[in-house]
């Protein structure tokens, strides 16, 4: 479609160069015209004041015949009669040779600015020729790709050209004057991005993605974790259809290593970089790094310390506090909006220990205040630790205990089975964030009763296009969002084949 818009605009540029030019013809050919005619009233405009001195020499002559035969009898009044006459409409044809003279001065005066204005027209119509030749010139530096058939490992869609948008509401003045369970606490997570006055931005060379190169420093590869492998995987999607060299580095989630990785990337002098963050409070150093170098950098997936947002053109992954909110809203409505839970937590000061805790617990403090959160945890992502740890709280609370929320859908996915299963409480409500393999089996099996769908593919596909987007000269939102959805045992089977 963009194609077809395109190719339909061009060939409207087309017609309208070829129209501008026999335009600029014709308008020529006017204004010769023009200037005739105006060199003719000229003309006119002096044999007019000619006229008005015959004219006035001829009445000087009629009234000294006048003043000759004043002597003459009643013949000579009536000659006096005639001559008066006579002087008087020679005076008329003076005094209308003078309006006429002066009309066509200012006619040839008016003719002069119509024979510029044309003139001014003419040349327009050769500028807008010469226009249309650039505008055409710009549009073919750009190569368009119909990316609807581009699809993940799981059937869905790959790419998104629109992006889900978040409303931001104004800041709370003491944040932390809020206690833990009231969202305005935590309001710099959530908003993290959005209200950092950036730096001045290197240029984009608005050129269009064809042959640039992109350093992508990945915190993890597939053997780190699944996600990885397939996050990379977008990315080499978009990249390889744009015609983009996308070159990776792994740092087995290490912000030490990510440093040196990010030095190594910055002498090679890529076009863009894309980096994930393998920890928030290194990401300053990181982006200062790129920015004082003067190469345009994209952060992706978790969220970096906010100092860095003064450095980076824009930053993409999951809106992590809204599919947890949303996810949340299910989890009140199977809990009958009461009852105790808990919450076992991601890695502590990565962007998802936040949003993956306190995302759910503040929207249930709103939409269920009955509910009470009676634990949490970070447990490292251990399945065995996992278990343990639920089955003493399961000993602990007994029946108050109904329901589960997990920032993991597969170690900690496991670790909840095999606590479901030694307990025999198959009555608990668990939900958890993310789309694995394991994640999509347990909602199957009824383990999980629902969990986000984030696409690890379109998270890297979703970094490649906003370079892309930053390639072809487009302004980015300082946060760019993923879609996200909620898979639960009615529709998992549209979920399946998991991408990791």
């Amino acid at each position: 479609t963009i194609r077809s818009s395109i190719s339909s605009v061009v060939s409207r540029a087309r017609e309208a160069s070829g129209l501008s030019q026999q335009t600029e013809a014709a308008f020529t050919q006017v204004a010769d015209g023009i200037e005739r005619i105006s060199k003719s009233m000229n003309g006119i405009s002096v044999q007019m004041d000619v006229m008005k001195d015959n004219s006035t020499r001829l009445g000087k002559a009629l009234d000294s015949l006048v003043a000759a035969t004043g002597e003459v009898g009643s013949a000579g009044a009536s000659a006096d009669t005639l001559s008066s006459g006579v002087a008087l409409r020679v005076g008329t044809v003076a005094d209308l040779s003078g309006e006429n003279a002066r009309a066509l001065a200012e006619m040839s005066v008016g003719l002069h600015e119509v024979n510029e204005a044309v003139v001014e027209l003419a040349r327009l119509g050769a500028d807008n020729a010469r226009s249309v030749n650039d505008l055409e010139a710009s549009i073919m530096r750009f190569k368009t790709i119909d990316t609807s058939n581009f699809k993940a490992s799981d059937g869905r869609p790959l790419v998104w050209w629109t992006h889900e948008t978040k409303e931001v509401p104004p800041a709370p003045k003491d944040p932390q004057a809020w206690p833990e369970k009231d969202a305005r606490r935590w309001y710099a997570y959530e908003y993290a991005g959005w209200g950092v006055k950036k730096l001045p931005m290197p240029e984009s060379p608005a050129d269009g993605a064809q042959g640039k190169r992109v350093a992508c420093i990945v915190s993890g590869s597939a053997q780190d974790h699944p996600y990885m492998g397939a996050y990379c995987n977008g990315v080499r999607k978009v990249a390889e259809a744009f015609g983009i060299k996308a070159e990776f580095s792994f740092c087995s989630f290490n912000a030490a290593i990510q440093i040196e990785k990010s030095k190594e990337a910055v002498k090679t002098k890529p076009d863009l970089a894309i980096v994930l963050p393998a920890s928030a409070s290194e990401s300053v150093p990181i982006a200062k790094l790129f920015y004082e170098n003067g190469i345009p950098l994209i952060f992706s997936n978790t969220v970096p310390e906010e100092e860095s947002f003064k450095y980076c053109a824009a930053w993409t992954g999951p809106d992590d506090w809204g599919q947890m909110r949303a996810l949340a809203g299910r989890f009140a409505e199977k809990m009958g909006n009461s009852g105790g839970y808990v919450v076992l937590q991601h890695v502590p000061g990565a962007s998802p220990f936040y949003s993956r805790t306190w995302g759910p617990v503040t929207e249930l403090a709103r939409i269920a205040p009955g509910m009470t959160c009676l634990e949490t945890a970070a447990l490292n992502f251990d399945p065995a630790q996992t278990a343990k740890v639920l089955g003493d709280w399961l000993k602990k609370y007994g029946d108050r205990l109904r329901g589960i929320i997990s920032a993991d859908d597969m170690h900690y996915g496991n670790g909840i089975r095999e606590a479901m299963e030694r307990s025999g409480r198959k009555d608990l409500i668990a939900i958890a964030a993310g789309a694995s393999k394991v994640g999509l089996d347990l909602v199957r099996r009824g383990i999980l009763d629902s969990v986000t769908y984030q696409s690890a593919e379109g998270d890297g596909a979703l970094a490649m296009k906003a370079a892309v987007d930053w390639f072809s000269g487009l302004t980015l939102d300082p946060m760019i969002y993923l879609p996200f959805e909620l898979i639960h045992k009615d529709n998992v089977e549209r979920y399946m084949p998991a991408q990791w």
